[in-house]
């Protein structure tokens, strides 16, 4: 439905609510008299009214006249917000039940779905499926949940299920064997990865040791994989076609993003010091390649905003933990485009992707913090939890859901509870953006 059809739609639905404007009631019909009552003077006809009557009574121009003021819009269409933190734990367990629900027997979960046809997608995309865990798996750190754990095992029983040896790169790497067309996303490498990591920061101590020394040796596989894809300027290759034994060297933003984290919480958080060189070397170049390129004009900015979900939350770690003299720097990066998101970008009212967009904020936000800047810190999450609000509207039933006036007369399979629509407007259901606001909703909750 058109944005101008909605709206005109909303006005008329309102229209019979406004204060002062309620229906008359009809009258009852009066006694039969016993005389006629005498006949009152002629009267000249009436004047046919300006315009037809609209929703509840309402003529055009009355509804206009109500309509311009400020106060009917604050009113009937208030901000959005995103609530307390009971509201984030509601939507939070509504997405992580929904996506659990979803799983397929072989661990995967539905790619893409619309929500008004019901027609799935065949797209097979092994990224989004890691992706998917990674998010199951950093709210069940953050969240923690007995229910969680099969969804978890069984997610990473798909990928190991497919390691393969692949000796025409090096003797010792493996990797998962995912995609249709021979190649490994370098991405799928990095979620998986970074997923290890956070069950294991759950779950390791409850873990038989043979089957916790599986997990440090199947995560040491994923770095040695990270490792084997470094190029010089300080990026990953995005792929390698095992076919063919050749690497893609495309520099991508999202790929450069999810290993910067896993390189940082792996060599500040699991203690992978031989990781530490390559990690100060790519930290500056990624930073030139991203930041001062697309600040000097010379770089794409849509580069940067697919830099940034990942890459602000390994700044934030960097801030709090670095010890080789980058923690001021990776502090000041965090914050440098967390300012950009908003004086730039315009985060706050861009429509597409409010979860990709209010990430990098709250890493910001967390950096502000521990520096004792409470008003930047302030500003940074309110704008976060506002796009966070915005992308919580389009929670299928979730506890903001009914704000979304597009979605109200959808009917909606019960299979899709606490999924995410791609847009406010846009009925296509895809896996990446559950994920997303999966991990999202996790940093928030972290959060105070």
């Amino acid at each position: 439905m058109p944005l101008r059809t909605l709206l005109l739609t909303a006005l008329l639905l309102f229209a019979g609510t406004l204060p002062g404007r309620t229906a008359e009631p009809t009258p009852a019909a009066p006694a039969t008299p016993a005389a006629p009552p005498a006949a009152p003077p002629a009267a000249p006809p009436a004047a046919p009214p300006a315009a037809p009557p609209a929703a509840g009574g309402l003529t055009q121009a009355e509804l206009l006249r109500a309509c311009a003021g400020e106060e009917w819009w604050r009113d009937h269409f208030p901000p959005p917000a995103a609530g307390g933190r009971e509201t984030l734990l509601q939507a939070a367990e509504a997405a992580r039940r929904g996506l659990q629900s979803r799983q397929l027997p072989d661990g995967r979960f539905p790619v893409e779905c619309n929500l008004a046809s019901q027609r799935k997608s065949d797209r097979q995309d092994p990224v989004a499926q890691a992706y998917a865990l990674w998010g199951l798996a950093h709210l069940n750190r953050c969240r923690p949940s007995p229910e969680s754990l099969p969804a978890i095992q069984n997610g990473f029983s798909h990928f190991h299920e497919r390691m393969r040896p692949q000796p025409k790169l090096d003797p010792h790497a493996v990797a998962p064997e995912t995609e249709g067309d021979g190649s490994i996303r370098t991405a799928t490498v990095g979620c998986l990865a970074l997923a290890i990591m956070d069950y294991l920061d759950t779950e390791a101590l409850r873990l038989p040791e043979p089957t916790r020394q599986l997990y440090r040796n199947w995560l040491d596989a994923c770095l040695y994989w990270l490792a084997k894809m470094e190029a010089a300027n300080g990026s990953w290759a995005e792929a390698y076609i095992h076919l063919s034994n050749e690497r893609d060297d495309t520099p991508d933003p999202f790929t450069d993003g999810l290993c910067l984290l896993a390189y940082t919480r792996a060599v500040h958080h699991f203690h992978y010091a031989d990781l530490a060189p390559r990690l100060r070397e790519a930290r500056p170049r990624l930073v030139d390649a991203y930041l001062a390129a697309t600040w000097s004009g010379k770089g794409d900015p849509a580069r940067l905003r697919r830099f940034a979900p990942a890459a602000l939350p390994a700044f934030a770690i960097a801030a709090q933990t670095a010890d080789d003299g980058w923690r001021q720097e990776a502090g000041d990066a965090a914050l440098a485009v967390g300012w950009w998101y908003l004086h730039v970008l315009d985060a706050p009212h861009r429509e597409r992707q409010p979860a990709a967009l209010a990430l990098p904020l709250l890493a910001a936000a967390e950096v502000a913090t521990g520096r004792g800047d409470s008003a930047a810190a302030g500003r940074l999450r309110a704008t976060a939890d506002a796009l966070l609000a915005r992308q919580l509207q389009m929670q299928v039933r979730g506890p903001l859901w009914r704000r979304n006036p597009l979605v109200r007369h959808l009917k909606i399979p019960a299979n899709t509870d606490g999924a995410i629509l791609s847009l406010p407007d846009f009925t296509w259901l895809r896996l990446e953006d559950t994920a997303q606001t999966i991990l999202l909703l996790a940093e928030r909750l972290r959060e105070p």
